[in-house]
């Protein structure tokens, strides 16, 4: 989605328009929006096969919520400043936003592999983190906006 909106905002008449440079904090929206959708989609895939345990069923309603307040906070602070700024480096995070992800996902997996079987599972994956997982985790607290 944020690639479609970064080519829309390209000039389309003969006269080239200065982008500015975007800052840290546009960097790290722009990276952030496919992880939120990412971790969205995943969350409401969950759901539409519920589980057996309503409990798990009700942590990740929240998980979904939650995510879907912070895409909603990021996209608000982006999208308005994506026609002044440079699209290439908008879509050079968010490609390494996808990437990363994908990434994450991964190895959240392997620590899910290597836990199942510890005797105290939830402080093992609670302690197990790479540093792609925490470059992802910087979506989900978003005191860096500025709003």
């Amino acid at each position: 989605m944020i690639a479609v909106v970064v080519c829309s905002q390209l000039p389309i008449a003969g006269f080239a328009q200065q982008y500015q440079p975007p800052n840290n904090v546009d960097l790290l929206a722009a990276y952030c929006v496919p992880i939120l959708k990412s971790q969205l989609d995943f969350y409401q895939n969950s759901l539409a096969q519920p589980s057996t345990n309503p409990k798990v069923d009700e942590f990740t309603r929240g998980l979904a919520a939650d995510t879907q307040q912070n895409l909603n906070h990021v996209q608000r602070y982006v999208l308005p400043r994506m026609e002044y700024l440079d699209p290439t480096a908008l879509l050079a995070a968010s490609t390494q936003g996808k990437e990363d992800f994908q990434r994450a996902l991964a190895d959240t997996g392997q620590c899910f592999s290597t836990c199942q079987n510890n005797a105290n599972a939830q402080q093992c994956m609670s302690s197990c983190t790479t540093d792609t997982m925490q470059r992802v985790r910087r979506c989900q607290k978003l005191d860096w906006l500025p709003f």
